[in-house]
């Protein structure tokens, strides 16, 4: 448990509190996963002297479709432990929530319909928005928080001349989470709390070792929660009840060199699975889920240039009435690169790379940068070039 002596802020975390945001907003709900990130967290805020307290959500799949709540990652044994350890070492209360139905509903369902239409869906992104700081949020002010803080690596400044609230990259630029919250609005930017955002991973764990706290999770998951094995085909297959769909596999000028079994088992840029034998490797291309074909061709076939994003989401920035050019990152892995973003009507642009890159892939997001500074982003819907 942690005690009136042991709750001083070390010096070379003392600058947090310059940097922290609405510090003077009580109390404070503080999204729990169960991991390091979350015990850090609420540390801070703790010694901000924030009253403070947790909110876990459970999410999978419902237990009324055959789900039960260890289906997730997000409840399992290890992360119930994790939760108990740090309500008890806190001293606070830790409400839980049931999200399983809307999470199905706003998440999973769409996640798998994008897998059938030939897309490759990131459902970190909408989660965020729609069930994190979406119902997860509401259900905190609901019990009476004023603020919700989340153990993500990115950081919030309010620009005094728009009077509009920014989303910046983390200081951690390997540990950078922006990129899953450019969908949030304004609304929910005023709202939220990122201490994490001034810190990197290893700082955090240090941090925690220092202050003899309980062994928490501080490993890093890149699965899909609702899929624990990673397994997306035979998730899509349990949850649609589909069978194989064969179809055939073609090279750029229509050739057929094989057959498929699906077309939601194939993703842009992949390498294995593929099944055509070759002196150099064949990746995949492109999947036409109207023709039911996929198409495959070699590592150089991969670059492009010109795509189309659809629903756009301008955070830091008002609305641009005229091309801009920004840096634009078309995964959360992928190092962001230069390009040309031309306004398509109200909600749609055209994003053309001033160099080629690697896989661009339908379904997933591309997130406009300034240097740190997030602009804004939308759906890659269309690749054209």
């Amino acid at each position: 448990m942690i005690t009136g002596k042991n709750r001083g802020t070390p010096k070379k975390w003392s600058r947090w509190k310059m940097t922290m945001k609405n510090s003077t907003r009580q109390p404070v709900a503080i999204a729990m996963s169960g991991g390091v990130d979350s015990l850090t967290t609420a540390l801070l805020l703790m010694e901000q002297g924030l009253e403070i307290w947790g909110i876990h959500m459970v999410v999978g799949s419902p237990a009324s479709h055959g789900g039960r709540p260890g289906d997730s990652p997000l409840d399992s044994k290890k992360t119930r432990i994790s939760i108990e350890k740090i309500k008890e070492n806190l001293q606070i209360e830790i409400k839980i929530v049931d999200l399983r139905e809307p999470f199905e509903d706003l998440i999973i369902k769409p996640f798998v319909s994008s897998y059938l239409k030939g897309f490759t869906p990131n459902p970190c992104i909408p989660c965020n928005a729609r069930i994190k700081f979406g119902i997860l949020l509401e259900k905190a002010f609901e019990h009476g928080a004023k603020s919700f803080a989340t153990g993500h690596y990115a950081r919030i400044r309010k620009d005094t001349a728009s009077g509009r609230w920014q989303l910046l990259r983390g200081v951690d630029k390997s540990k950078d989470q922006s990129y899953f919250l450019y969908q949030l609005s304004q609304e929910q930017l005023e709202n939220a709390l990122f201490p994490l955002g001034e810190k990197t991973k290893k700082e955090v764990c240090e941090y925690v070792k220092e202050r003899n706290l309980v062994s928490l999770p501080s490993e890093e998951s890149h699965e899909i929660c609702f899929i624990p094995d990673n397994d997306y085909k035979n998730f899509i297959k349990k949850v649609t009840g589909i069978d194989d769909s064969p179809g055939y596999i073609i090279d750029r000028k229509g050739k057929v060199l094989g057959r498929h079994k699906g077309i939601f088992r194939y993703t842009i840029g992949q390498r294995r699975g593929i099944g055509i034998p070759a002196r150099e490797p064949y990746y995949v291309t492109g999947v036409d889920p109207g023709a039911n074909t996929v198409k495959i061709g070699r590592k150089e076939e991969l670059l492009g240039r010109r795509f189309i994003v659809s629903d756009l989401n301008w955070v830091s920035i008002p609305r641009p009435h005229e091309t801009l050019k920004a840096l634009v990152q078309i995964r959360y892995r992928h190092r962001a690169s230069g390009a040309l973003i031309e306004l398509l009507g109200e909600n749609r642009a055209l994003i053309d790379f001033f160099k080629p890159q690697r896989a661009i892939t339908p379904g997933q997001y591309a997130v406009f940068y300034d240097g740190d500074l997030l602009l804004g982003g939308g759906q890659i819907i269309e690749v054209t070039g």
